[in-house]
């Protein structure tokens, strides 16, 4: 069942970062089709709700993310930029003793887009006070709304593929472990240091 809600997941997500839906119907609509497809009688707007309390509750790190985010803002300004639900993306970062390696966090909800579009990296970048793209770089999992949209708007793009996914993109750089995603990112003269 889980490996099915997954699937179902990210098809939703895939086709909001196509722009076909939007990030409310994302919540209304994935365990609409999930529980239809198991036969349960769940209202699936409750149960999502439940479910993105709990999901703020989690905070699992992969092995190697603490030492990441410190190189990283050692060298650079970072920020996290995210389609994740505002308010459980705020309480995880908060509480995963991450936050102070971070100088900003925009989220969709605060953006009033997401990622890809250009309105919310132009919100971001409206919000950075930095206006040379080419001095910034996405580092993210998602083909289409970190690397595709990092490209689209000008920056550099490092996809971090811990799955080893099949590449539908060109990303700048590929990190197939966060330990690789440091040594390119901080590893060399990649681009100059904002800091």
């Amino acid at each position: 069942m889980y490996w099915r809600y997954s699937q179902i997941n990210e098809s939703f997500w895939r086709r909001f970062e196509a722009g076909e839906i939007s990030k409310p119907e994302i919540m209304r609509r994935r365990f609409e089709q999930f529980f239809a497809e198991f036969g349960y009688d769940i209202d699936p707007q409750r149960f999502n709700a439940l479910y993105l309390e709990m999901l703020s509750r989690q905070v699992p790190l992969i092995p190697g993310a603490e030492s990441l985010c410190r190189a990283l803002s050692d060298r650079y300004a970072v920020y996290i930029t995210t389609n994740g639900d505002d308010r459980g993306q705020r309480r995880r970062i908060a509480a995963s003793g991450l936050s102070r390696y971070f100088r900003g966090i925009f989220t969709s909800e605060g953006a009033g887009a997401g990622k890809p579009d250009a309105k919310y990296w132009n919100y971001v970048f409206g919000h950075i006070g930095e206006r040379d793209r080419s001095r910034m770089i996405v580092a993210g999992d998602s083909q289409a709304s970190d690397i595709r949209s990092g490209t689209d708007m000008g920056m550099h793009t490092c996809w971090i593929n811990l799955r080893g996914a099949a590449r539908s993109s060109e990303p700048e750089f590929e990190a197939r472990s966060l330990s690789q995603a440091e040594d390119i990112l901080c590893g060399g003269s990649l681009i100059r240091p904002c800091v």
